[in-house]
C-alpha cells in the first residue's frame, strides 16, 4: 500500500495525484535558530476500501519559503573576529530548490591581521613604569571564496523519522582560504547549522499529521524538497495509513469540517 502525505498553501507547488480531496489547510510556527518561521501546509487524502480495511492515501506539500527567506539571517555574519588574528565572514547566503534537494550557498571572506606591540614608558611623577601597548595593526592577507552544499531528506527504515543527508557540492576556497576553512571546520559549520534548522522544519511538518491519525501509526514512505513557483522551496512527504473499516466512520466524523 502506498499513501502520500504533504502540505501546501499559498503559491503553486507540486500538484496532488488525481482523486485526492483536501481536508486540512493550516499554518503553524516554529522557532529555528531563535528566528520565528511560519510553515503553511495543506493535507489531502484518498480512501480506498480493501479486504475489510480502509487504505488512506494522503498527499500534500509544505511551503518553506519563509524559512528560505530568513536563512541568510541565520547564517550571515562573523564566524570568527579576532582583533589581531583571523577574521571570517559569511555573506550573500541563499537557499534554493535543486531538484529533490535544497542548495545552500554563501560567500566567504577571510582576513588575517597582524599586530605589533612594544613596551611604552608611562610617567607618574618621578615614577616610570613600562606597559605593553599595540603599536601597529596591519592586514597581511585577504581572500574571498564561495561554498555550496546540497541537503536532502531521507526517511529512516522504520518509517517513523527523517534525517537530512548532505554533501558539499561546490567549493571555491583556494590558497590560504582553503587551508583556513579546513582548520576552522568551515564546511561542517556551514552545512550543519542550516541542517539543524531544516531538520526542525521537517519535524514540524511531520507533526502536522492530524492527531486523529496518530492511533493508526502512519508510516512515512518518502520526503523530498520541491520547487514551488518563483523558485520557492517546498517539501513533499509520503506515508501509509491503514484503518479498520469499523473505525472509518468515526475517523471521517472527526475529520469533517466543524
Amino acid at each position: 500500500m502506498l499513501a502520500l502525505i504533504g502540505w501546501s498553501v499559498g503559491t503553486a507547488g507540486a500538484e496532488p495525484p488525481p482523486g485526492f480531496i483536501t481536508f486540512k489547510v493550516d499554518t503553524f510556527s516554529a522557532k529555528l535558530d531563535e528566528i520565528d518561521v511560519t510553515l503553511p501546509h495543506e493535507l489531502a487524502m484518498k480512501i480506498q476500501l480493501k479486504e475489510g480495511a480502509a487504505e488512506i492515501d494522503l498527499w500534500g506539500e509544505a511551503d518553506l519559503s519563509d524559512l528560505q527567506l530568513k536563512t541568510p539571517g541565520m547564517l550571515q555574519g562573523d564566524k570568527k573576529n579576532e582583533e589581531c588574528g583571523d577574521r571570517l565572514d559569511v555573506f550573500d547566503v541563499s537557499l534554493v530548490p535543486a531538484g529533490n534537494s535544497a542548495r545552500l550557498c554563501g560567500q566567504i571572506r577571510y582576513e588575517r591581521w597582524y599586530c605589533t606591540y612594544a613596551k611604552v614608558p608611562e610617567f607618574k611623577g618621578i615614577k616610570v613604569t613600562f606597559k605593553e601597548r599595540q603599536t601597529s595593526k596591519n592586514k597581511v592577507l585577504s581572500q574571498s571564496g564561495r561554498i555550496c552544499t546540497e541537503l536532502w531528506p531521507v526517511v529512516e527504515a522504520d518509517g517513523r523519522s527523517v534525517r537530512l543527508d548532505g554533501d558539499v557540492q561546490k567549493v571555491d576556497l583556494s590558497g590560504a582560504l582553503g587551508i583556513i576553512s579546513d582548520a576552522l571546520g568551515l564546511e561542517g559549520l556551514f552545512k550543519d547549522q542550516i541542517r539543524g534548522s531544516l531538520r526542525t522544519a521537517l519535524a514540524q511538518v511531520q507533526a502536522s499529521i492530524p492527531d486523529e491519525f496518530s492511533r493508526y501509526q502512519p508510516v512515512l514512505k518518502s520526503m523530498r524538497f520541491v520547487e514551488r513557483s518563483e523558485g520557492r522551496l517546498g517539501v513533499v512527504a509520503e506515508a501509509a495509513v491503514t484503518v479498520d473499516q469499523n473505525d472509518l466512520e468515526e475517523l471521517q466524523r472527526l475529520l469533517s469540517p466543524r
